[in-house]
């Protein structure tokens, strides 16, 4: 199935540096390194994997940040942001206080910095577990303010893989949303799991995924988590959010997951 323009246009800032690439048949995007997904949609691909993006409108003079944690079981941690144009900039706070700029990183072995006439990001090796912050300043903006998009993309081996009962759907169709938390190969259970699901009109719905064996999960507890989604009536883009919240030996993790989907026929 061809992704419609529209979508293409709408989500171009989300696929657009350091390799991620465009799944034509789940309307997502994975690193360049990450298999391509089979069968039904998922996101099990590699151990790659996206915790964290946001949009938003910044104006002159301002700084936004975004908090990011940060678990022990993450190797590698980018964050990234994108623009239009302008000039903006982007520095990083680790969770000891300590402030990222590119005037330190060549220093600094374990940190990369790339950046572009429209973007610029960071790599992380070995990250020190806790919250890191995003802080994004409006160097030189139009007076109506410049969109951006961040993104904080992981490397570990405990991962959200969220799958799909179809790749496009019907009007008026069920969509069956399941997610597994995986520490490797082991399913996670006792996680705390929503799912936001934003429609082609901009309104938002946020439904709970359980782990009960009776909402198109399987057994009880097994760490396999499922609810369905029915609000399907309008035609167009769907984008779906799975977030996991947990413990894992003491440690808190967070984890999400992403799909963008076609309901109805797009010309």
């Amino acid at each position: 199935m061809r992704i419609p323009s529209d979508f293409v246009r709408k989500n171009q800032q989300k696929i657009w540096i350091a390799g991620w690439l465009v799944d034509e048949r789940c309307q997502t995007y994975y690193f360049d390194h990450a298999t391509s997904v089979s069968g039904k949609c998922n996101t099990c691909g590699s151990n790659r994997g996206i915790i964290m993006r946001e949009s938003d409108r910044i104006y002159m003079g301002q700084t936004q940040l975004h908090n990011v944690w940060v678990d022990s079981k993450v190797s590698e941690i980018t964050f990234n942001l994108d623009w239009n144009g302008s000039d903006i900039d982007l520095a990083l706070q680790t969770p000891n206080g300590v402030n990222i700029v590119p005037d330190i990183v060549k220093d600094n072995n374990n940190i990369e910095y790339i950046e572009g006439d429209t973007y610029k990001y960071y790599t992380i090796h070995d990250p020190n577990p806790g919250d890191w912050r995003m802080g994004i300043t409006a160097v030189d903006v139009p007076i109506e303010g410049e969109n951006y998009f961040a993104l904080a993309a992981i490397n570990s081996d405990l991962k959200l893989c969220l799958s799909l009962n179809e790749t496009q759907f019907a009007q008026n169709s069920e969509i069956k949303i399941t997610a597994e938390v995986l520490n490797k190969t082991s399913l996670i259970s006792g996680a705390f799991v929503t799912a936001k699901i934003e429609r082609p009109d901009e309104s938002v719905d946020y439904i709970l995924l359980y782990d009960d064996g009776m909402h198109g999960d399987e057994g009880l507890n097994d760490g396999i988590y499922g609810n369905i989604y029915t609000n399907t009536s309008l035609q167009g883009i769907y984008e779906i959010t799975v977030s996991a919240i947990g413990e894992i030996i003491g440690e808190h993790y967070e984890r999400s997951a992403f799909r963008s989907i076609l309901v109805g026929s797009i010309i």
